[in-house]
Formats: structure tokens, C-alpha cells, sequence
């Protein structure tokens, strides 16, 4: 049957195909039913044709068909693929006019198309308004109210919220993670982002791209680079192991068409903030050394702040607030 073939072209994300088949249906006054088109939404939302996917609910209206919650589904996801976030609203408040309640699915992408549209405030209202409803959050829509706090720059948000959903018994993701690490980090609360890295290596999320003097950072962005980074040379300092230490730079998640993000900002993040000068590996224009004054010099700089006991004695433990301010003092050395 069309249906099939379509539902088919759908799990394919072939979504002209779909398109097709459905035109192809009424050349042949077949007439489709709600399966056949929400099926072909499906498949446009697959391939994030949001314009396309509209069109198709519209055209279902004006056949007298009664769009369901699936069909609002597949929209509003489009939307929120193609970053449409006012188009995406639009359709979850007129679905709910229509008396047709959201469920989860669609609550988490109007959330994550208020995070493309760094719309915190609205985010979080659709987040809270969903508990209102019954509905039981994941670890997807945490993730998407989390980003979206992050793009506003709301750096406490991100961490409150990072903090509820494991109180929830939720267990944060790496893009939990990385998102609340990189609001603190653009907000300069570096001990905070230091020890959100530190909790997501202990829980094997960041992966620990550490082996003996090495530190491969690709595929990491910039902020959970620096903190990764920053973290291993406090553990090197501390342990009184001085060798230099060789830090692989690559290019950097999501560095887009800029060219090599973390060959540069790395180092100068080390410098500016940690008072620790790299110099260029002569064998490879993609890595940066951490020579060993560098890094004795370092070490001076945590024994004179009497920070042993807390990254060493409290690896495991959440740092009260007078450690983190204690642990901030090391981002701005004296120059």
C-alpha cells in the first residue's frame, strides 16, 4: 500500500520520495488518510525540511483531516531542526488550542528551538510548564533547557539545573555536561567549569585523552579544552611530575570553516589565566608544549595558595564555595 511505502521513504528520510508518492496518490484519486501524511511528515522532518513539513499539515487542514499529536510532533521537531524557534511556538501553542496535549517529545523540541534561538527564559518556562502538566522530564529535555541557559548566558541556571536533574535521579550526559561547563567558562567562573570537568572525566563522559605526557584534545570545544587541559597540569604539578608535557591541539569540536580554534586559545587561556607559557612543538605545528619550568612554576603558584588538600584530599567530593573561591585565585596570577 502508499502507506507503507511511504511510512518506508520515512525511516529512510527519503522525504521527496514521499512527496512524491503523495501526489502520486492524488493524481490516482487515492485519497490520503491522517497515516499517509503523517508519515510524509515524518520524513520531511527527518530530512529537517520544516517549510516543506508545513506545508503538508496545512494541506492535511484543508482536506478536513484532523492533525494528531504525532503530526504537530513531526512539525515542530522540523522547526527545531532548522532553527525556526517562532515557527515551532506557534505550532505548539496552536496544537494546544486544538485541545491536543503535548507530550514529552514535542515539549522537548520546542525547548531545544528556544535554545537555537537562545531564548533562555522561554526554555525554562516550557521546561516548568511540562512538569505542571505530569510530565516527567529526561535526560534529552535537561539537556535542551541546559543549552538553552548556557546561550544566555546563565551560567547558574545551567549549574542549578545540572544539580535538580541528578537530585531527580537523572544521570547527566557529555552535553549536560558540556553545556553547563561552557556557560561557567564564558562567564569566567573557571572554578566551577574546572570542577564540573573533573566530576565528568570521574564519570567517563569526557573521555580521559591523557597517556603519559600527552594531552589529545581532539573533538574537544574550546572550553571543556581548556579546562581539561588546566586539570591535567594541576594533577602533573601536584604530583611533583615535571616532565614536559605535550598537548595535542588538532582543530576543536565545532570549529566550524574558522580554522584551528585550540591551536591558538589553548595556549593563550594557559597564559592569560594560568601564568603557563607553551611554546610551539617544532615537530608539529598542531601541538603545544608545556616545558618543565613551566611547570614547576605552576606548582609554586598552588603550593603558595595552599591548594594541595583540596584538589588531592577532595578529588572526590563536590568543592564547598569557599574551596572554589579559594581554587579562582590560580586564574588570575600576578604578573
Amino acid at each position: 500500500s502508499y502507506n507503507s511505502v511511504i511510512s518506508a521513504c520515512a525511516r529512510k528520510s527519503k522525504w521527496e520520495k514521499a512527496v512524491e508518492l503523495l501526489q502520486e496518490m492524488e493524481t490516482r484519486r487515492i485519497k490520503p488518510d491522517v497515516i499517509t501524511y503523517n508519515a510524509v511528515m515524518t520524513a520531511c522532518e527527518k530530512a529537517s525540511q520544516w517549510k516543506k513539513a508545513l506545508q503538508i499539515l496545512r494541506e492535511m487542514e484543508s482536506r478536513r483531516l484532523r492533525p494528531a499529536l504525532i503530526s504537530y510532533s513531526a512539525v515542530i521537531s522540523a522547526c527545531e531542526k532548522s532553527s525556526k524557534w517562532e515557527t515551532a511556538l506557534e505550532l505548539f501553542r496552536e496544537m494546544q488550542t486544538r485541545g491536543i496535549i503535548p507530550d514529552l517529545i514535542v515539549y522537548s523540541a520546542a525547548i531545544s528551538a528556544c535554545e537555537k534561538g537562545a531564548k533562555w527564559e522561554k526554555a525554562l518556562e516550557l521546561f516548568r510548564e511540562a512538569e505542571k502538566q505530569g510530565i516527567s522530564h529526561s535526560v534529552i529535555s535537561y539537556s535542551a533547557v541546559i543549552s538553552a541557559c548556557e546561550k544566555g548566558s546563565q551560567w547558574e541556571k545551567a549549574v542549578e539545573l545540572l544539580r535538580e536533574m541528578e537530585n531527580r535521579g537523572i544521570k547527566p550526559s557529555v552535553i549536560s555536561y558540556s553545556a553547563a561547563i561552557n556557560a561557567c567558562f564564558h562567564a569566567s567562573r573557571y572554578a566551577v567549569s574546572l570542577q564540573l570537568m573533573r566530576e565528568s572525566k570521574t564519570r567517563g563522559l569526557h573521555p580521559r585523552s591523557e597517556e603519559g605526557t600527552k594531552c589529545d584534545l581532539h573533538n574537544y570545544p574550546l572550553s571543556a579544552a581548556c579546562m581539561f587541559v588546566t586539570d591535567a597540569l594541576i594533577t602533573r604539578a601536584l604530583s611533583g611530575s615535571f616532565d614536559h608535557v605535550c598537548i595535542v591541539t588538532g582543530k576543536g569540536l565545532r570549529s566550524g570553516d574558522v580554522g584551528p580554534v585550540l591551536q591558538s586559545e589553548v595556549p593563550r587561556f594557559l597564559e592569560e589565566r594560568l601564568g603557563i607559557k607553551t611554546t610551539p612543538d617544532p615537530e608539529n605545528t598542531r601541538r603545544v608544549l608545556v616545558q618543565q619550568s613551566a611547570l614547576r612554576q605552576f606548582a609554586r603558584l598552588l603550593d603558595s595558595g595552599n591548594l594541595q588538600s583540596i584538589f588531592i584530599d577532595k578529588f572526590h567530593d563536590e568543592w564547598s564555595q569557599g574551596d572554589l573561591d579559594k581554587i579562582e585565585t590560580i586564574f588570575k596570577p600576578s604578573t
